[in-house]
């Protein structure tokens, strides 16, 4: 008879690292939701800035200079991503933008992100939001689907150690 599965006595326990303790942890996707307009993509650009620029996270943790590559659909590079970053006191020598002036799409463009990471040598990736950069072959209603698709950029964030942060949605405001 063929085995099937794997003993978990073959299978060596690893601690997690952490970006922000309890809170972003690294080489694994951390998920950010939430109603419009309570600044999750400020929160994730300020986050960013801190690790480019070795500055203590908002509850005093300690960081380590680092890269950040930010994946960004919505807000205007120069006009709000930069001027955010810089009010956040970040580093943008440390910090790489894609899919603004260039199509992304996630899975197909995971090696791209991959590249980006290593260039800067990124602890932290921001997409934003993640529904903006699903592949059109995506239904993004079908959890399988959504899935398959996140499958590689879990597999890309174990392979680098870069936490991976995902605004999910922009939820809309209707009731219900």
């Amino acid at each position: 008879m063929l085995p099937a599965g794997k003993p978990l006595s073959e299978i060596e326990p690893e601690w997690v690292e952490w970006l922000w303790p309890r809170r972003i942890p690294k080489g694994k996707i951390t998920v950010l939701d939430g109603d419009p307009d309570n600044g999750k993509s400020v929160l994730t650009t300020d986050l960013a800035a801190r690790v480019t620029a070795c500055l203590a996270l908002p509850d005093g943790t300690p960081t380590e200079a680092a890269g950040a590559v930010i994946v960004s659909a919505e807000d205007g590079a120069a006009d709000t991503i930069r001027p955010r970053f810089d009010a956040s006191g970040g580093d943008p020598s440390r910090a790489l933008l894609l899919g603004d002036d260039e199509p992304f799409a996630i899975p197909e463009d995971i090696p791209i992100l991959e590249r980006a990471i290593k260039q800067v040598g990124a602890s932290l990736v921001v997409v934003d939001p993640i529904m903006a950069f699903l592949s059109g072959d995506v239904n993004s209603n079908r959890d399988q689907d959504v899935r398959r698709a996140l499958t590689p950029l879990k597999r890309m964030a174990e392979r680098t150690g870069a936490a991976v942060v995902l605004v999910l949605r922009h939820l809309n405001k209707s009731q219900g």
